[in-house]
């Protein structure tokens, strides 16, 4: 039976998992490091860059856009809310086209190749907005997850300890590093950081959904039902699902 549940488990963690990045777009912006994902730009680019001043009101998704790192760049950003992917990447392109200096412009056409699964195009893009700008965790959090998903967990575990080292209360590079933690079978390691996640952010059904994995695989069936219990009380639906499976 253990290895009945050891097979279905992860079936609904890939599912999380692409749950889980699909909501980055909307994470990037709450958190909003370093001004990357701003949709207005620092003063020192208005200042370097034309700007069209009759342009207003300007329709990003249709229009043709000016000639401004900043408008593609917000045109990318709008693209990346509405689920265009591609046509954030070019926006995007065209962006840091303009101006090779652009940050915010690698690292959200970064978001857009790692929901395309081109996850070593969004490495690319991550360690170049590292490169321009060495304190933003988010680049690195981020940058783990996308080696994460080339099973690279040595890799994903070191960003997350630049990016825990730069915003010590970012619970979800705690959880993504637990992750890494688990898949390396450091269980008590990913505990841990699960614990570390939920300590933070005491409503994150993924951290909850998480640590109940490395409990089922730890034999701690009891208190891996609890924590499924507990994150789908936090919204986390396919939690009932594995309950199904696995607490009856």
């Amino acid at each position: 039976m253990k290895y009945l549940l050891l097979f279905i488990f992860p079936i609904y963690l890939n599912a999380q998992d692409l749950d889980t990045r699909t909501q980055s777009i909307g994470a990037v912006q709450s958190k909003k490091p370093s001004g990357f994902t701003q949709v207005q730009s620092n003063k020192q680019e208005d200042e370097t860059i034309d700007k069209n001043p009759e342009i207003d009101n300007t329709d990003y998704t249709n229009s043709k856009l000016p000639d401004s790192t900043m408008d593609y760049r917000n045109s990318g950003i709008v693209k990346l809310y509405l689920k265009d992917y591609q046509g954030a990447i070019t926006d995007l392109n065209k962006a840091i086209e303009i101006n090779p200096k652009d940050g915010f412009g690698y690292f959200n056409r970064g978001l857009a190749k790692g929901e395309l699964q081109d996850y070593r195009g969004a490495i690319a893009d991550y360690n170049k907005a590292i490169e321009l700008d060495l304190h933003n965790s988010l680049a690195y959090q981020f940058r783990g997850d996308m080696k994460g998903q080339l099973q690279d967990y040595r890799g994903e575990i070191a960003d997350c300890n630049k990016a825990i080292e730069i915003d010590p209360k970012d619970e979800d590079s705690y959880i993504n590093r637990g992750s890494a933690k688990s898949a390396l079978k450091d269980y008590q390691g990913a505990i841990v950081d699960l614990n570390k996640a939920i300590q933070l952010n005491p409503k994150s059904g993924n951290a909850y959904f998480k640590r109940a994995y490395v409990k089922i695989v730890t034999g701690q069936k009891d208190g891996a039902c609890l924590d499924l219990s507990k994150a789908g009380e936090l919204g986390n639906s396919r939690a009932y699902d594995v309950i199904k499976e696995l607490c009856q």
